[in-house]
C-alpha cells in the first residue's frame, strides 16, 4: 500500500469512527482530537483527515460554546454526504465510493501503519524552520502545480484531489508554524497522483523531482 492509499484509509477511518459515534445522525456531535485519540491518531493527523474530510463536504464543524474554548477540542459531526459514503462503502465494500477507492475502505482497520519507505513514520515531525525550504517548496511545487494543472493528463477528480493537496502545503506554508508531517503527508499524495498520468508530462516529471528533493530535505 503506498501513501495515497495510507492517507486516505486514514480519512476512511476517521469518518466511520465519527458515524460509528453519531450512529449515522448528523445532529450529533463528537470532539475532533478525541475520536482521533480512539483509533490511535495523533493531533498532526487528525488535523490532517478532518480539513479534507470537510473540504469534501464530509463532516462539518458544530457551533462551539465558550466554555469548550479551554480544551482546544472542537465540536464535530458527520454530514448527510459523509453518511452516505460510509453507507455505500458498507453496502459495497468491494466497490469504490465518490472519495474513497476499494483500497482506503478495505485497509481502513487500527492496524494500518504507515508504510515504512516513506518519512515521518515518527511522531517527533516539528515544524518547518527552515525559510529557504519554505520558499522552495512553494515556488517549485507550490506554484508550478498551480500554474500547470490544466496540462497534467489525469481525470477531473484526480485534478481536484491534487489541487487540494497543493492547498493543503500552500495553507501549512503560510503558517507561523508549518508542520513537517502535514506538509509531508501533502507532499508524498501529491506525487503519487501526479504519477497517474497515462503519459508523465514535463511539467509533472520536474514537479516530481522537486517533491522527492522536499521530502529528503524535511526527512
Amino acid at each position: 500500500m503506498n501513501l495515497s492509499w495510507y492517507i486516505k484509509t486514514k480519512r476512511f477511518q476517521y469518518l466511520y469512527r465519527i458515524y460509528e459515534q453519531t450512529g449515522g445522525d448528523p445532529c450529533r456531535i463528537c470532539k475532533q482530537y478525541a475520536t482521533g485519540r480512539g483509533i490511535g491518531f495523533d493531533t498532526e493527523l487528525t488535523d490532517f483527515v478532518v480539513a479534507d474530510l470537510r473540504d469534501k463536504g464530509l463532516v462539518m464543524f458544530a457551533k462551539q460554546d465558550q466554555g469548550d474554548v479551554p480544551d482546544f477540542d472542537l465540536k464535530i459531526s458527520i454530514t448527510e454526504k459523509g453518511i452516505e459514503e460510509i453507507r455505500t462503502a458498507t453496502q459495497k465494500p468491494h466497490s469504490p465510493t465518490q472519495y474513497f477507492p476499494a483500497q482506503s475502505i478495505k485497509f481502513a482497520s487500527k492496524e494500518t501503519k504507515m508504510p515504512p519507505n516513506y518519512p515521518f513514520n515518527s511522531r517527533e515531525s516539528g515544524v518547518i524552520a527552515d525559510g529557504a525550504l519554505i520558499e522552495s517548496i512553494h515556488a517549485h511545487v507550490v506554484k508550478k502545480t498551480t500554474a500547470n494543472i490544466e496540462q497534467f493528463s489525469l481525470e477531473s477528480n484526480e485534478k481536484k484531489e491534487l489541487l487540494a493537496e497543493i492547498q493543503t502545503v500552500q495553507a501549512q506554508l503560510a503558517s507561523p508554524n508549518p508542520k513537517a508531517r502535514i506538509v509531508a503527508y501533502a507532499l508524498a499524495s501529491a506525487k503519487s497522483i501526479l504519477e497517474n498520468e497515462k503519459a508523465m508530462s514535463a511539467p509533472a516529471f520536474i514537479i516530481i523531482h522537486n517533491i522527492i528533493s522536499a521530502l529528503h530535505s524535511l526527512s
